[in-house]
């Protein structure tokens, strides 16, 4: 995720995947991964939709909201398979910290 990404819309993209992506496997994890501090009840009072659909379309009025805008290969991925796996967000330092 890139640094200059508004810091709120991170976090509600960040507890999306979480929520509907997340590796209960604890198969890959971050070497480093990026500290995210935040309420979780308070995101997950946003997602009051009774399905991924919905909640995505809320996630995606949110983070436009704020000025924002899902990053296109977020949006693919999440498209891709509904089996993907989020395993945490990391800075890659060399890769242009993102």
């Amino acid at each position: 995720m890139y640094p200059h990404y508004n810091n709120e819309a991170r976090i509600l993209l960040a507890h999306f995947f979480s929520k509907y992506f997340k590796d209960n496997e604890n198969l890959v994890f971050p070497d480093e991964p990026m500290p995210l501090s935040y309420d979780a009840d308070k995101c997950e009072a946003l997602f009051k939709g009774s399905s991924y659909k919905e909640n995505y379309r809320i996630l995606s009025q949110q983070i436009r909201r704020l000025g924002e805008s899902i990053p296109p290969l977020f949006n693919a991925y999440m498209n891709l398979s509904p089996s993907m796996k989020h395993f945490g967000t990391a800075i890659n330092k060399r890769f242009g910290d993102v």
